[in-house]
């Protein structure tokens, strides 16, 4: 075998080893089976299968005798995850080192339930599910906020939905910080509201937007005025500036970070598979490179899923938030090598911490527990009473 296949089958080896393959179980029931091709001592050493599911069923974030009724004005939606989507919207900011570049975007969580907040999308790939706008830093996906969407309200019929959304979350955006979303919530109105804050936006925009230049709109042009393949024509109204540009179709973003006439050049890829250098307007390649923070916190999210089958939709939501896993290894690889700890092995290390030796199991007494007549006696019960 030659030296670069047996490396191949070697790093194949390597990402599905024994413990990998085992946090991939459709079932739970599995990691405490008989069967000692899917048992996980570390994981059945904690408590039994009986105990978890008990754990499980009885799991609540907020009281439910205090739940007001549906119909009054304090009735929220969300009221059984609100504390914690609070409590970890507040940690997100005061812990994290806020970037100057930062992406809004939406996150789909998949549920096919009963909810009067789930949506369908019939041309998303995940057509039934719950929304979440989130922002995410550009280059490492950390997750600053997130909002979940529960549906129309009387606040959306001025501005829109998408001005909304981006004036929440932006509330508590630095000063001179480049936020970058697209087309969906990208409107003058918007753009000029977030410069008047001290906040800069680029975002692609629809050409039937209100208040948008006629270059920007679908309006039939003369043939010498049709733009060639990687030519724009920009137009400026202070602080905004609109720009189009011609690749393999028009393309219409929207900025005030960046000047009309700023190009650069950037690669493209040909008919015939090559990659050739273009002139490009500086808010596009600005825009291309500052969009994908969302995806890949998404991309983070997927490559090791915890999120399991469930009828109570709040279940769901609480999948998604204890992705702070994700924000806790982005955070722990700012003051580590990155190459070195991955994030498969920041989970489990992490998993071992939280674990930390602890067990219900009879067979290993903890410390400040002994057994006596088959019965679990405390030593400060025991001295007490003077057993």
């Amino acid at each position: 075998m030659e030296t670069s296949q047996r490396t191949r089958y070697q790093s194949i080896s390597r990402n599905f080893d024994h413990d990998g393959f085992k946090s991939f179980f459709p079932d739970l029931e599995l990691y405490w089976s008989s069967d000692p091709f899917y048992y996980n001592k570390e994981i059945a050493d904690v408590f039994p299968i009986v105990r978890f599911k008990k754990i499980t069923e009885n799991l609540h974030c907020n009281y439910n005798e205090t739940e007001p009724l549906r119909g009054s004005t304090d009735y929220d939606k969300l009221y059984k995850v609100r504390p914690l989507i609070t409590e970890l919207n507040k940690v997100y900011q005061s812990e994290a080192c806020n970037s100057v570049i930062q992406s809004i975007d939406e996150c789909m969580v998949k549920f096919k339930g009963r909810s009067s907040f789930r949506q369908y999308m019939p041309k998303k790939p995940i057509k039934r599910s719950f929304k979440i706008w989130a922002s995410c830093d550009a280059k490492t996906g950390f997750l600053y906020q997130f909002e979940i969407y529960t549906g129309k309200d009387d606040s959306t019929e001025n501005e829109g939905l998408g001005y909304n959304v981006v004036m929440r979350v932006c509330n508590n955006v630095p000063s001179n910080t480049l936020v970058a979303f697209d087309n969906f919530f990208t409107g003058c109105n918007l753009m000029e509201d977030l410069f008047d804050k001290n906040t800069y936006a680029v975002g692609t925009v629809r050409s039937n937007r209100k208040d948008l230049p006629d270059v920007l709109k679908n309006k039939k042009q003369p043939k010498a005025m049709k733009l060639a393949k990687h030519e724009f024509v920009s137009v400026t109204a202070e602080p905004i500036t609109a720009i189009k540009w011609m690749d393999t179709k028009e393309v219409t973003v929207l900025s005030t970070a960046h000047q009309p006439r700023d190009v650069m050049m950037v690669k493209r890829t040909q008919k015939d598979g090559s990659r050739k250098e273009v002139l490009c307007p500086k808010a596009i390649a600005s825009y291309t490179l500052s969009m994908g923070g969302v995806d890949l916190f998404d991309h983070f999210r997927s490559s090791y899923p915890i999120s399991r089958k469930s009828r109570k939709y709040w279940m769901r939501l609480l999948f998604f938030i204890i992705a702070s896993i994700i924000n806790a290894y982005i955070s722990y690889n700012d003051s580590h090598v990155a190459t070195i700890h991955c994030h498969r092995d920041f989970r489990l290390r992490l998993a071992r911490a939280l674990i930390d030796n602890y067990t219900t199991r009879k067979g290993h007494a903890q410390q400040g527990i002994q057994f006596k007549n088959k019965k679990v006696v405390s030593l400060e019960f025991q001295k007490k009473y003077d057993y």
